[in-house]
């Protein structure tokens, strides 16, 4: 039988599916499992996986394990974020996914494969201990819209904060910080890491300390035994986080607010609804450095 995962969505979301790749083959075991994904480099050299490609490979992968042997074919294709159980924001999504597919789940936990060479250059020492922040997830300002808000401060760490933290390392740390080339944020005295996927990979294993937010980098380092600081805001740890990682939760709002992130905490979260009275309020900085 021919088992069809699909995954849509970010890079975070890819490397939580690598998790559900491990249930359906243990689920599975004799059956093709064909995978495409969004973000398939996060799938490479998975032993689980016997056929890979991106959705622009889709329709081909369709053509030759569906279309012939339509009786065949097991699909799992459902979106995890339109569950109620994650809705609701209650229950790990791992725990959701899987149930939402009905499987079994077992504690799994994402896991990514490295390459041959890329073991070899994880192993490549640096003059100084490395850190890794990534202060910044989703607030990309695509090129045809400069006005758009980059800052979402449901999830991110502030700008002042990030700089603030920065130049608490700088003189101990070769200090990196995540970024999407299209993110307009900078800093001083730290270097910007825009590379591909499978590159800011070995510079996590390479790293000697991270500090994340609620993005794809905390997914990747738990996916290989990285502990990190993960820091909170209006996302859920016991949602999207792990206990492997020291987890700061922002400080307590300073104002009411009726949102569910059903209705809001999106990708660019409007200022107009941060309930701190300034992006000073949100975090305690010895919380994260300490």
């Amino acid at each position: 039988m021919n088992i069809i995962f699909e995954v849509y969505g970010g890079i975070g979301k890819n490397i939580i599916a690598t998790a559900i790749v491990e249930i359906l083959r243990k689920t599975y075991p004799n059956d093709n499992l064909v995978v495409i994904a969004t973000h398939p480099e996060i799938f490479y050299n998975n032993p689980n996986i016997n056929y890979l490609g991106g959705m622009d490979d889709k329709t081909e992968l369709i053509e030759n394990f569906v279309a012939d042997n339509q009786h065949n074919c097991k699909f799992f294709v459902k979106n995890v974020y339109q569950e109620s159980e994650y809705i609701k924001g209650e229950t790990s999504i791992y725990k959701v996914w899987a149930e939402m597919f009905g499987l079994r789940y077992r504690g799994e936990k994402p896991k990514i494969y490295l390459s041959k060479e890329e073991k070899k250059l994880s192993k490549v020492k640096s003059k100084k201990p490395i850190l890794v922040i990534h202060p910044s997830g989703g607030g990309i300002v695509p090129k045809d819209h400069p006005s758009s808000q980059p800052y979402n401060w449901a999830r991110d760490l502030p700008k002042k904060l990030t700089q603030d933290i920065i130049n608490e390392y700088k003189d101990e740390y070769e200090v990196h910080y995540i970024k999407h080339e299209n993110q307009p944020q900078y800093y001083f005295n730290a270097e910007p890491a825009t590379q591909g996927i499978r590159e800011i990979l070995i510079l996590l294993l390479r790293s000697d300390k991270r500090i994340f937010i609620d993005s794809f980098a905390q997914h990747m380092a738990r996916a290989l035994n990285l502990p990190s600081t993960v820091c909170w805001i209006a996302t859920k740890s016991k949602v999207f986080g792990y206990d492997y990682h020291k987890n700061v939760q922002a400080n307590d709002f300073e104002y009411p607010t009726t949102m569910h992130e059903y209705q809001g905490y999106a990708f660019a979260e409007p200022l107009l609804n941060m309930p701190y009275s300034s992006t000073d309020k949100i975090f305690d900085i010895k919380q994260i450095i300490k």
